[in-house]
């Protein structure tokens, strides 16, 4: 039963990251809370809003840019030449459950999907970030 149970969360997860739909409260609280480590953890993505959360981010005067762990410092959204100005400028915060070592289809899926969101979050709050 518990093995159905994962599969099925796996399932929506996929669908979910290819779809782009957003989950419902309810479908987030089964995704996180059944899935394996390493997809609960970036299981956040499948419902986040970038835009929404610069702007929770800026009323709490906190202008820190989203960075993948990893072996790199790399910084969605942020050229090369100007990722240490903006790390000095707005700060850093590692976003939740990246990596840089990819365990299945599934995980690929949420990091691409992580990307993409701290890539608009980044490129919004460089805007605000002085």
């Amino acid at each position: 039963m518990i093995m159905i149970r994962l599969v099925q969360c796996l399932l929506m997860v996929s669908l979910v990251s290819i779809m782009g739909c957003n989950v419902t409260a309810e479908e987030k609280a089964i995704t996180s809370s059944n899935l394996p480590e390493h997809l609960a953890g970036l299981s956040w993505v499948t419902s986040a809003d970038a835009t929404a959360d610069v702007k929770a981010a800026i009323a709490r005067q906190d202008y820190r840019l989203w960075m993948f762990a990893g072996r790199g410092e790399r910084v969605p959204g942020v050229a090369g030449d100007k990722l240490a100005a903006a790390k000095a400028r707005c700060g850093t915060q590692y976003i939740q459950g990246s990596t840089d070592l990819v365990r299945d289809e599934a995980h690929m899926q949420l990091l691409k999907k992580a990307n993409s969101y701290a890539e608009t979050y980044n490129q919004l709050m460089l805007q605000y970030c002085q």
